[in-house]
């Protein structure tokens, strides 16, 4: 019962650890302009409509890593599109592999065979496995594009969540030591029988005790 009780304890503060570690990944991913990544996972926004009709503008998804990709994959990688010499997230799909090792991919709904890329495969970040309209639209709204206040509600959501579980973490250990206490004051049923059977012993022994010394008297 012990053991349960202290993994218990201990499950809230697991968590909060790991969520600071996760949050601090996120921003300093964030802070190195590459997509956050979770568990081999990594999460981001569709800047644009090249992927439409199958993947919106501002959509949501998951991508995930894998070990070999094929035609007809709609990957997440990067590439610099504007010739600044920075790389950007872009999603697009594989159209072919090429006899060099590289790869060519294309957005759906580009109309030239002119708008394509070429990449290696150490530029992938993973293939899409999820999407959503719905949280992309979420998270175009002014308040998740700020990222500080992204930031500081998620390290406000932890801090209210341990105080609540310290505040129930209190509570169990309260009822813990209320129980050890009387467990002390109130014997047990069993505890209270063998009380009673050394009393009543005693007291026969006492009872013995007392005859045999009258009847020494008498004899003398």
């Amino acid at each position: 019962m012990n053991k349960v009780r202290n993994i218990v304890v201990a499950i809230p503060a697991i968590i909060f650890v790991l969520a600071i570690i996760l949050i601090f990944k996120i921003s300093f991913s964030l802070q190195k302009g590459e997509v956050p990544k979770v568990f081999g996972l990594t999460f981001m926004e569709v800047q644009t409509g090249s992927m439409e009709p199958n993947i919106h503008q501002y959509d949501f998804i998951i991508n995930k890593a894998k070990k070999e990709y094929k035609v007809g994959d709609a990957v997440s990688f990067y590439y610099d599109l504007n010739g600044d010499g920075k790389d950007e997230s872009v999603t697009h799909r594989i159209i072919s592999f090429n006899n060099d090792g590289t790869i060519t991919l294309k957005g759906d709904a580009a109309v030239s065979d002119t708008d394509i890329q070429v990449i290696t495969s150490n530029q992938i970040i993973g293939k899409v496995i999820y999407r959503s309209s719905r949280i992309g639209k979420l998270f175009t709204t002014n308040i998740f594009k700020n990222r500080n206040f992204l930031f500081m509600f998620l390290i406000g959501s932890l801090i209210i969540f341990m105080i609540y579980q310290s505040f129930n973490i209190f509570k169990l250990l309260k009822e813990d030591k209320k129980l050890e206490n009387e467990a002390v004051e109130e014997p047990t049923e069993e505890v209270k029988e063998e009380q009673s059977s050394e009393d009543i012993e005693a007291e026969i022994a006492r009872l013995q005790a007392k005859l045999k010394e009258k009847e020494e008297e008498k004899n003398e």
